[in-house]
């Protein structure tokens, strides 16, 4: 296990989050295009969304959502982790000129995930029970659910290529694939359902085709990726070389930390259904999506993070890894905070403007969740940060704990609460897991537990939420003007935080616009 690196004592010292410039910059604009990407992706999965939950029965959407919680499961199980394990190793070896080894990360990682693919559907065929659960009497249900899981290798493979992509500096392939392409593929299968009227087992067979026709369409462009990069050259297939020991090494920490997620929705969503009904995993499932959008800038950050963070390993420049740490977290938590204000303080307005008044009861989870999702993001890349070091140990430990406190609370709660003791659990395993993550960072790597620069903005974020929820409280405004508050209480945050954020020195154009130059000033 590696510990942190010495100091690079020729790295220069700059303002907070600002590694050197040919680092952060391109790390920042290439993080910010998949940025728009991911709203844009979120704004056609909202109306994706919002038009399959009404046009399903509660008991038809909870069919569908228990089948995509089984979907997540499968797709993590049958990955080990390994998948995102190609984020740092072929960088570091195409960084060491060790072709042979970058290629041969990736045909075992691939070959993993088909392989298990193949073996997941052929069970699930032949053993539908299986997968289906307590659904399993419903012979509707079961089809559902068994076509759904054909939607799991399908995802791995995905989720493949996009790390790939993001490892070759390729982010407008990831734009054009991830949220663009997918996002529309999937909102005109809802439309054909609205237009057919058909009902869950057409809507999860698109589903299901929608991911093959994007997978097959940039399997090839990976292919001419490899071979403009001098990977997949002639004769390389004999020579590839299969790191296992380090790719086993690194992939259980990772594994693990999937298992925490799978367990904080896709168990969840599976264990509501379990002591509870259809109705029940739909009230939970219908308002996850708005939830997550608080992880919406973590997770575009995330696809760059890796191999940025990977590379200065590589080269021990120490520093700039701990500056691009609270860098990225503090633009991060700035840029996910109007999502937090919306989907905590205006959850019940939000919810019965988007589902109706059936779902109304979903907003007490709605603002659970939010809160758990955006404290993961807030605190940026710490499990990420670890995994480079090579700090397999306390990941694992960490995410074990976990595990233990999700599965006890949920066996707890859900019982007697139902989807909001699921809500409860999710948020509280959130909060554990990142607190034990940044003390373990900054005792074995150097990155501070919190930078002051970011308390300060933390707690202007805080007086924010108090402030809008108050307001809430107090005189229940029409979801506008709610909505009017929340924008302004984000603008004054994004202009407090705009110095630690370094937004003019990354985006120099910026500062040329009257109407936002005096946000993006750069602080003295």
């Amino acid at each position: 296990m590696t510990a942190a690196l010495p100091p690079d004592a020729t790295t220069t010292e700059t303002a907070l989050g600002a590694p050197e410039p040919a680092t952060s910059t391109r790390q920042a604009r290439s993080s910010s295009l998949l940025l728009v990407g991911r709203v844009f992706a979120a704004a056609v999965g909202f109306v994706t969304q919002v038009l399959i939950v009404r046009a399903l029965s509660k008991a038809d959407y909870g069919v569908f959502a228990y089948g995509l919680s089984v979907v997540t499961l499968a797709e993590t199980a049958m990955t080990l982790g390994m998948d995102r394990a190609v984020s740092r190793f072929v960088p570091i070896y195409e960084e060491r000129g060790e072709h042979e080894k970058a290629l041969g990360t990736i045909v075992a990682v691939v070959a993993l995930v088909t392989g298990l693919g193949v073996l997941l559907v052929t069970v699930a065929s032949m053993f539908p029970s299986l997968v289906s659960g307590s659904f399993s009497s419903d012979d509707a249900a079961v089809k559902v659910i068994v076509v759904l899981v054909l939607l799991a290798p399908v995802q791995a493979l995905d989720n493949l290529l996009v790390g790939l992509f993001a490892v070759f500096d390729r982010p407008r392939a990831i734009f054009v694939r991830r949220f663009v392409l997918g996002p529309l593929l999937r909102l005109l299968v809802v439309v054909l359902l609205l237009v057919s009227g058909q009902g869950g087992e057409f809507l999860a067979a698109g589903y299901v085709a929608a991911g093959a026709v994007g997978v097959a369409l940039y399997a090839g462009v990976l292919v001419g990726v490899l071979r403009s990069r001098a990977i997949l050259v002639p004769g390389a297939v004999r020579r590839i070389r299969v790191p296992f020991r380090e790719l086993v090494f690194f992939a259980l920490p990772l594994f693990s930390t999937d298992l925490v997620f799978v367990m904080l929705e896709a168990m969840d969503a599976i264990l509501v259904g379990y002591f509870g009904t259809a109705a029940d995993v739909a009230e939970l499932r219908a308002v996850q999506p708005v939830a997550r959008l608080n992880q919406l800038v973590l997770a575009s950050f995330g696809l760059l993070f890796t191999p940025v963070a990977a590379r200065l390993f590589a080269r021990r420049r120490n520093d700039e890894i701990r500056r691009l740490y609270w860098s990225s977290a503090i633009w991060i938590a700035a840029l996910s905070y109007p999502a937090f204000l919306v989907s905590f303080a205006l959850a019940e307005p939000l919810t019965v403007a988007l589902f109706g008044a059936r779902y109304e009861q979903s907003a007490g989870i709605l603002a659970i969740l939010a809160l758990g999702y955006f404290f993961n993001a807030s605190l940026g890349f710490n499990g990420l940060t670890l995994n480079v070091f090579g700090l397999v140990r306390p990941v694992v430990m960490i995410n074990l704990l976990s595990l233990v406190v999700n599965l006890v609370l949920n066996l707890a709660l859900i019982p007697v609460l139902g989807p909001v003791g699921a809500a409860i659990g999710t948020t509280t395993t959130l909060v554990t897991q990142n607190l034990a993550r940044q003390l373990f960072l900054a005792r074995r790597t150097g990155v501070p537990f919190m930078d002051r620069g970011a308390a300060a903005i933390y707690l202007r974020m805080a007086l924010g939420v108090v402030a809008l929820l108050t307001l809430q409280l107090l005189i229940d405004p029409p979801l506008a003007l709610g909505l009017l508050a929340a924008g302004a209480i984000s603008i004054a945050t994004l202009t407090h935080a705009s110095g630690s954020m370094q937004l003019a020195e990354t985006f120099p154009e910026i500062a040329r616009l009257p109407l936002v130059r005096r946000l993006v000033r750069p602080r003295s």
